[in-house]
Order: structure tokens, then C-alpha cells, then sequence
């Protein structure tokens, strides 16, 4: 009798054993999965929303904008770039001091640089004084803007091709080429004799360019001319 006892004693310890392990599996395997969906959730909506099935107004909802009341421009940009306004470069102060300047470099207004999060430069706006109040194709040399700017032709800028390009209401020049990675220009002329030049490059990676070249010709479809 007393053996059956200690049998049964045995068998309902086993049983509680038993029921604890698979009691603590179901928990484990309810966290885990917990764990797995909100970290699924957390990379869900941390992802851009793609953009190919919205209208132009819709893509542009969320950007920011760029106004520079001195120079008389307003333009619309991502919301994840930020600015840095250097101010007019060396030369150009230099002008404004009354003295005579001699050398290579262009004096320029104002110099703004757009940077990512990384702090990786993705454009660069020049602003220079110019007696041009029209573009036209043969502008670029005939009118040696590629001394403003990035696109040089006398630091081994290599043009590819120049075109008028119809983005908005100011007229844009493109000038396309390698430096020796893949590099545009955009020149802008107002009324009032100032010429913008926007200026982009990436090296080495076609596909990366081809993705900023085409956001830099958004923005400049919303630039406006404020004067």
C-alpha cells in the first residue's frame, strides 16, 4: 500500500514537472513572437513611403523651403537635407572692400551647401553677379560660365552635354559631364544680373547619381525667382 502511494506520489510530481516546462515554452515562444512582430512593426514604419503612385503636389507636401530674400530665389528641397550659407568666398569680399583682385577663381555672393544626415554634401548652390540677362547653350562657353561653379572645364571638367531645359518658368542650362565621376550643373539668370548655379557629383556609382540628378531636377521645377 505504501509503495502504491510513493508510485502515485512519484507520477503527480512528474505530472506538475510536466505541466511547468510546457507551461514556460508556450510563454517563452508567446514573448518571442511578440518581440519578432514589433520589431517587424518598428522596421515597417520606419521605411520610406514610396513615392512613383503620388502626384507631384503630393511629393512635394511634406518638403522643405529654401528662401533667400537678398538674391530674391525660393525653392522647395527634401526634408531630410539641411543647409549651411557660407556667405560670399574670399575674392568676392575682397571686391567689396574697394581692392583689386587677380586669379582663377570666380568671386562668388553666396555659396550654399546642402547636406544629408551623414553630413555628405548633396548640392551646392553659387550665386555670382553677371551681365547675362538670358541663356542660351553656347552660354557655357561663349560667356566662360564654367568658371562659376563646379563644372570647370580648366580642372579637368569633361562636358558631355549642354541643353535648355523647360523644369520651370526661369529658364534652366544643363550642362552635363565627368570630373572624374559623374557631375551636372544648372545655371539660372533673373533680370536683375545675379546667375544661380546648382551643382552636384558622385563618384564612381552611376545609379546613386542618377537618383540624386533626378531629385535635383525636382527642385529645381519649384524654384522661383521672388523679386
Amino acid at each position: 500500500m505504501r509503495q502504491n502511494l510513493l508510485g502515485f506520489a512519484h507520477l503527480f510530481v512528474l505530472l506538475i514537472l510536466a505541466l511547468i516546462v510546457f507551461t514556460g515554452i508556450g510563454y517563452y515562444a508567446y514573448k518571442n513572437g511578440q518581440i519578432r512582430f514589433n520589431l517587424q512593426q518598428e522596421q515597417f514604419t520606419t521605411s520610406p513611403a514610396p513615392t512613383a503612385n503620388l502626384s507631384r503636389d503630393e511629393v512635394l507636401r511634406d518638403w522643405k523651403t529654401y528662401t533667400n530674400i537678398k538674391y530674391g530665389i525660393e525653392f522647395k528641397y527634401l526634408s531630410y537635407l539641411s543647409y549651411v550659407e557660407q556667405g560670399p568666398n574670399l575674392f568676392q569680399q575682397e571686391l567689396d572692400k574697394g581692392k583689386q583682385i587677380s586669379g582663377t577663381v570666380e568671386p562668388s555672393l553666396e555659396n550654399v551647401i546642402f547636406k544629408d544626415q551623414k553630413n555628405a554634401t548633396q548640392f551646392v548652390l553659387g550665386i555670382f553677379q553677371i551681365n547675362l540677362k538670358d541663356l542660351s547653350v553656347n552660354d557655357y562657353l561663349n560667356n566662360f560660365l564654367y568658371t562659376r561653379g563646379r563644372c570647370d572645364i580648366r580642372w579637368g571638367f569633361e562636358p558631355t552635354t549642354t541643353s535648355i531645359m523647360d523644369l520651370s518658368n526661369p529658364k534652366v542650362l544643363k550642362v552635363a559631364g565627368k570630373k572624374p565621376g559623374f557631375q551636372n550643373c544648372y545655371y539660372l539668370t533673373n533680370q536683375s544680373g545675379y546667375l544661380y548655379v546648382l551643382s552636384t557629383e558622385v563618384y564612381n556609382n552611376q545609379a546613386a547619381f542618377q537618383t540624386l540628378e533626378s531629385s535635383l531636377e525636382q527642385i529645381l521645377s519649384t524654384f522661383q525667382f521672388t523679386e
